[in-house]
């Protein structure tokens, strides 16, 4: 899908604020169609195919739009001749910014961060610490560098930022375009184990 392509299909979606329903068990399995489902009216007829309550298309619907975010953000970030595809994607990385793996992880600023935008904006590495500890602790971490994509809007309606494909790609492109090794923060987790991150802020 091209960038344009993706963007139709996400305006189709209805913006939910958040998605606060604990997904049912079996629900993973049973929506793994999304990631085969390339329009919303395809998408749409799976839901109702699968026969579930209200809140499972919910669910889903936030699941794709997030899946067709990213993959919008990764398409931007394949435009620079430096920044690759990983041929084993997802088992080892999302892309290669030369010579280093990136897994790719687009998130909202999130609520719970104890430290304001401002603080984090000026020094990230705060926010990098508390993004692997809270949200990707434990067996997952596996010494994975990562690339977070962080939304931000003043009004703070971050779930919005996917209303404006172009304005995110203007973000995207402006990291890239100054991207150093040097600059990559260093994350060293409770085991020792130690990885490359950074953030890309997509703010309005």
């Amino acid at each position: 899908m091209t960038l344009e392509e993706i963007q139709v299909e996400l305006l189709k979606v209805s913006p939910f604020k958040q998605y606060n329903t604990r997904p049912q068990p079996g629900w993973d399995k049973k929506a793994s169609f999304l990631f085969r489902s390339s329009t919303f009216e395809d998408l749409s007829r799976q839901i109702q195919e699968a026969g579930e309550e209200e809140t499972f298309g919910e669910y889903v619907q936030d699941r794709w739009r997030g899946y067709l975010f990213k993959k919008a953000i990764l398409e931007m970030m394949l435009r620079f001749k430096y920044v690759t595809p990983d041929p084993n994607r997802p088992r080892i990385a999302d892309i290669w910014v030369g010579k280093i793996p990136f897994d790719v992880t687009v998130a909202s600023f999130p609520a719970a961060c104890p430290f304001d935008y401002d603080q984090v904006k000026a020094d990230p590495i705060n926010l990098i610490r508390f993004l692997y500890h809270e949200s990707l602790h434990g067996p997952k971490f596996m010494a994975t560098n990562r690339l977070f994509v962080i939304v931000y809007r003043k009004d703070g309606r971050h779930w919005m930022m996917d209303r404006n494909l172009e304005r995110v790609e203007q973000s995207v492109s402006r990291y890239f375009t100054k991207f150093k090794r040097s600059r990559l923060k260093v994350f060293t987790s409770r085991d020792g184990q130690v990885a490359f991150s950074d953030i890309v802020w997509v703010e309005v």
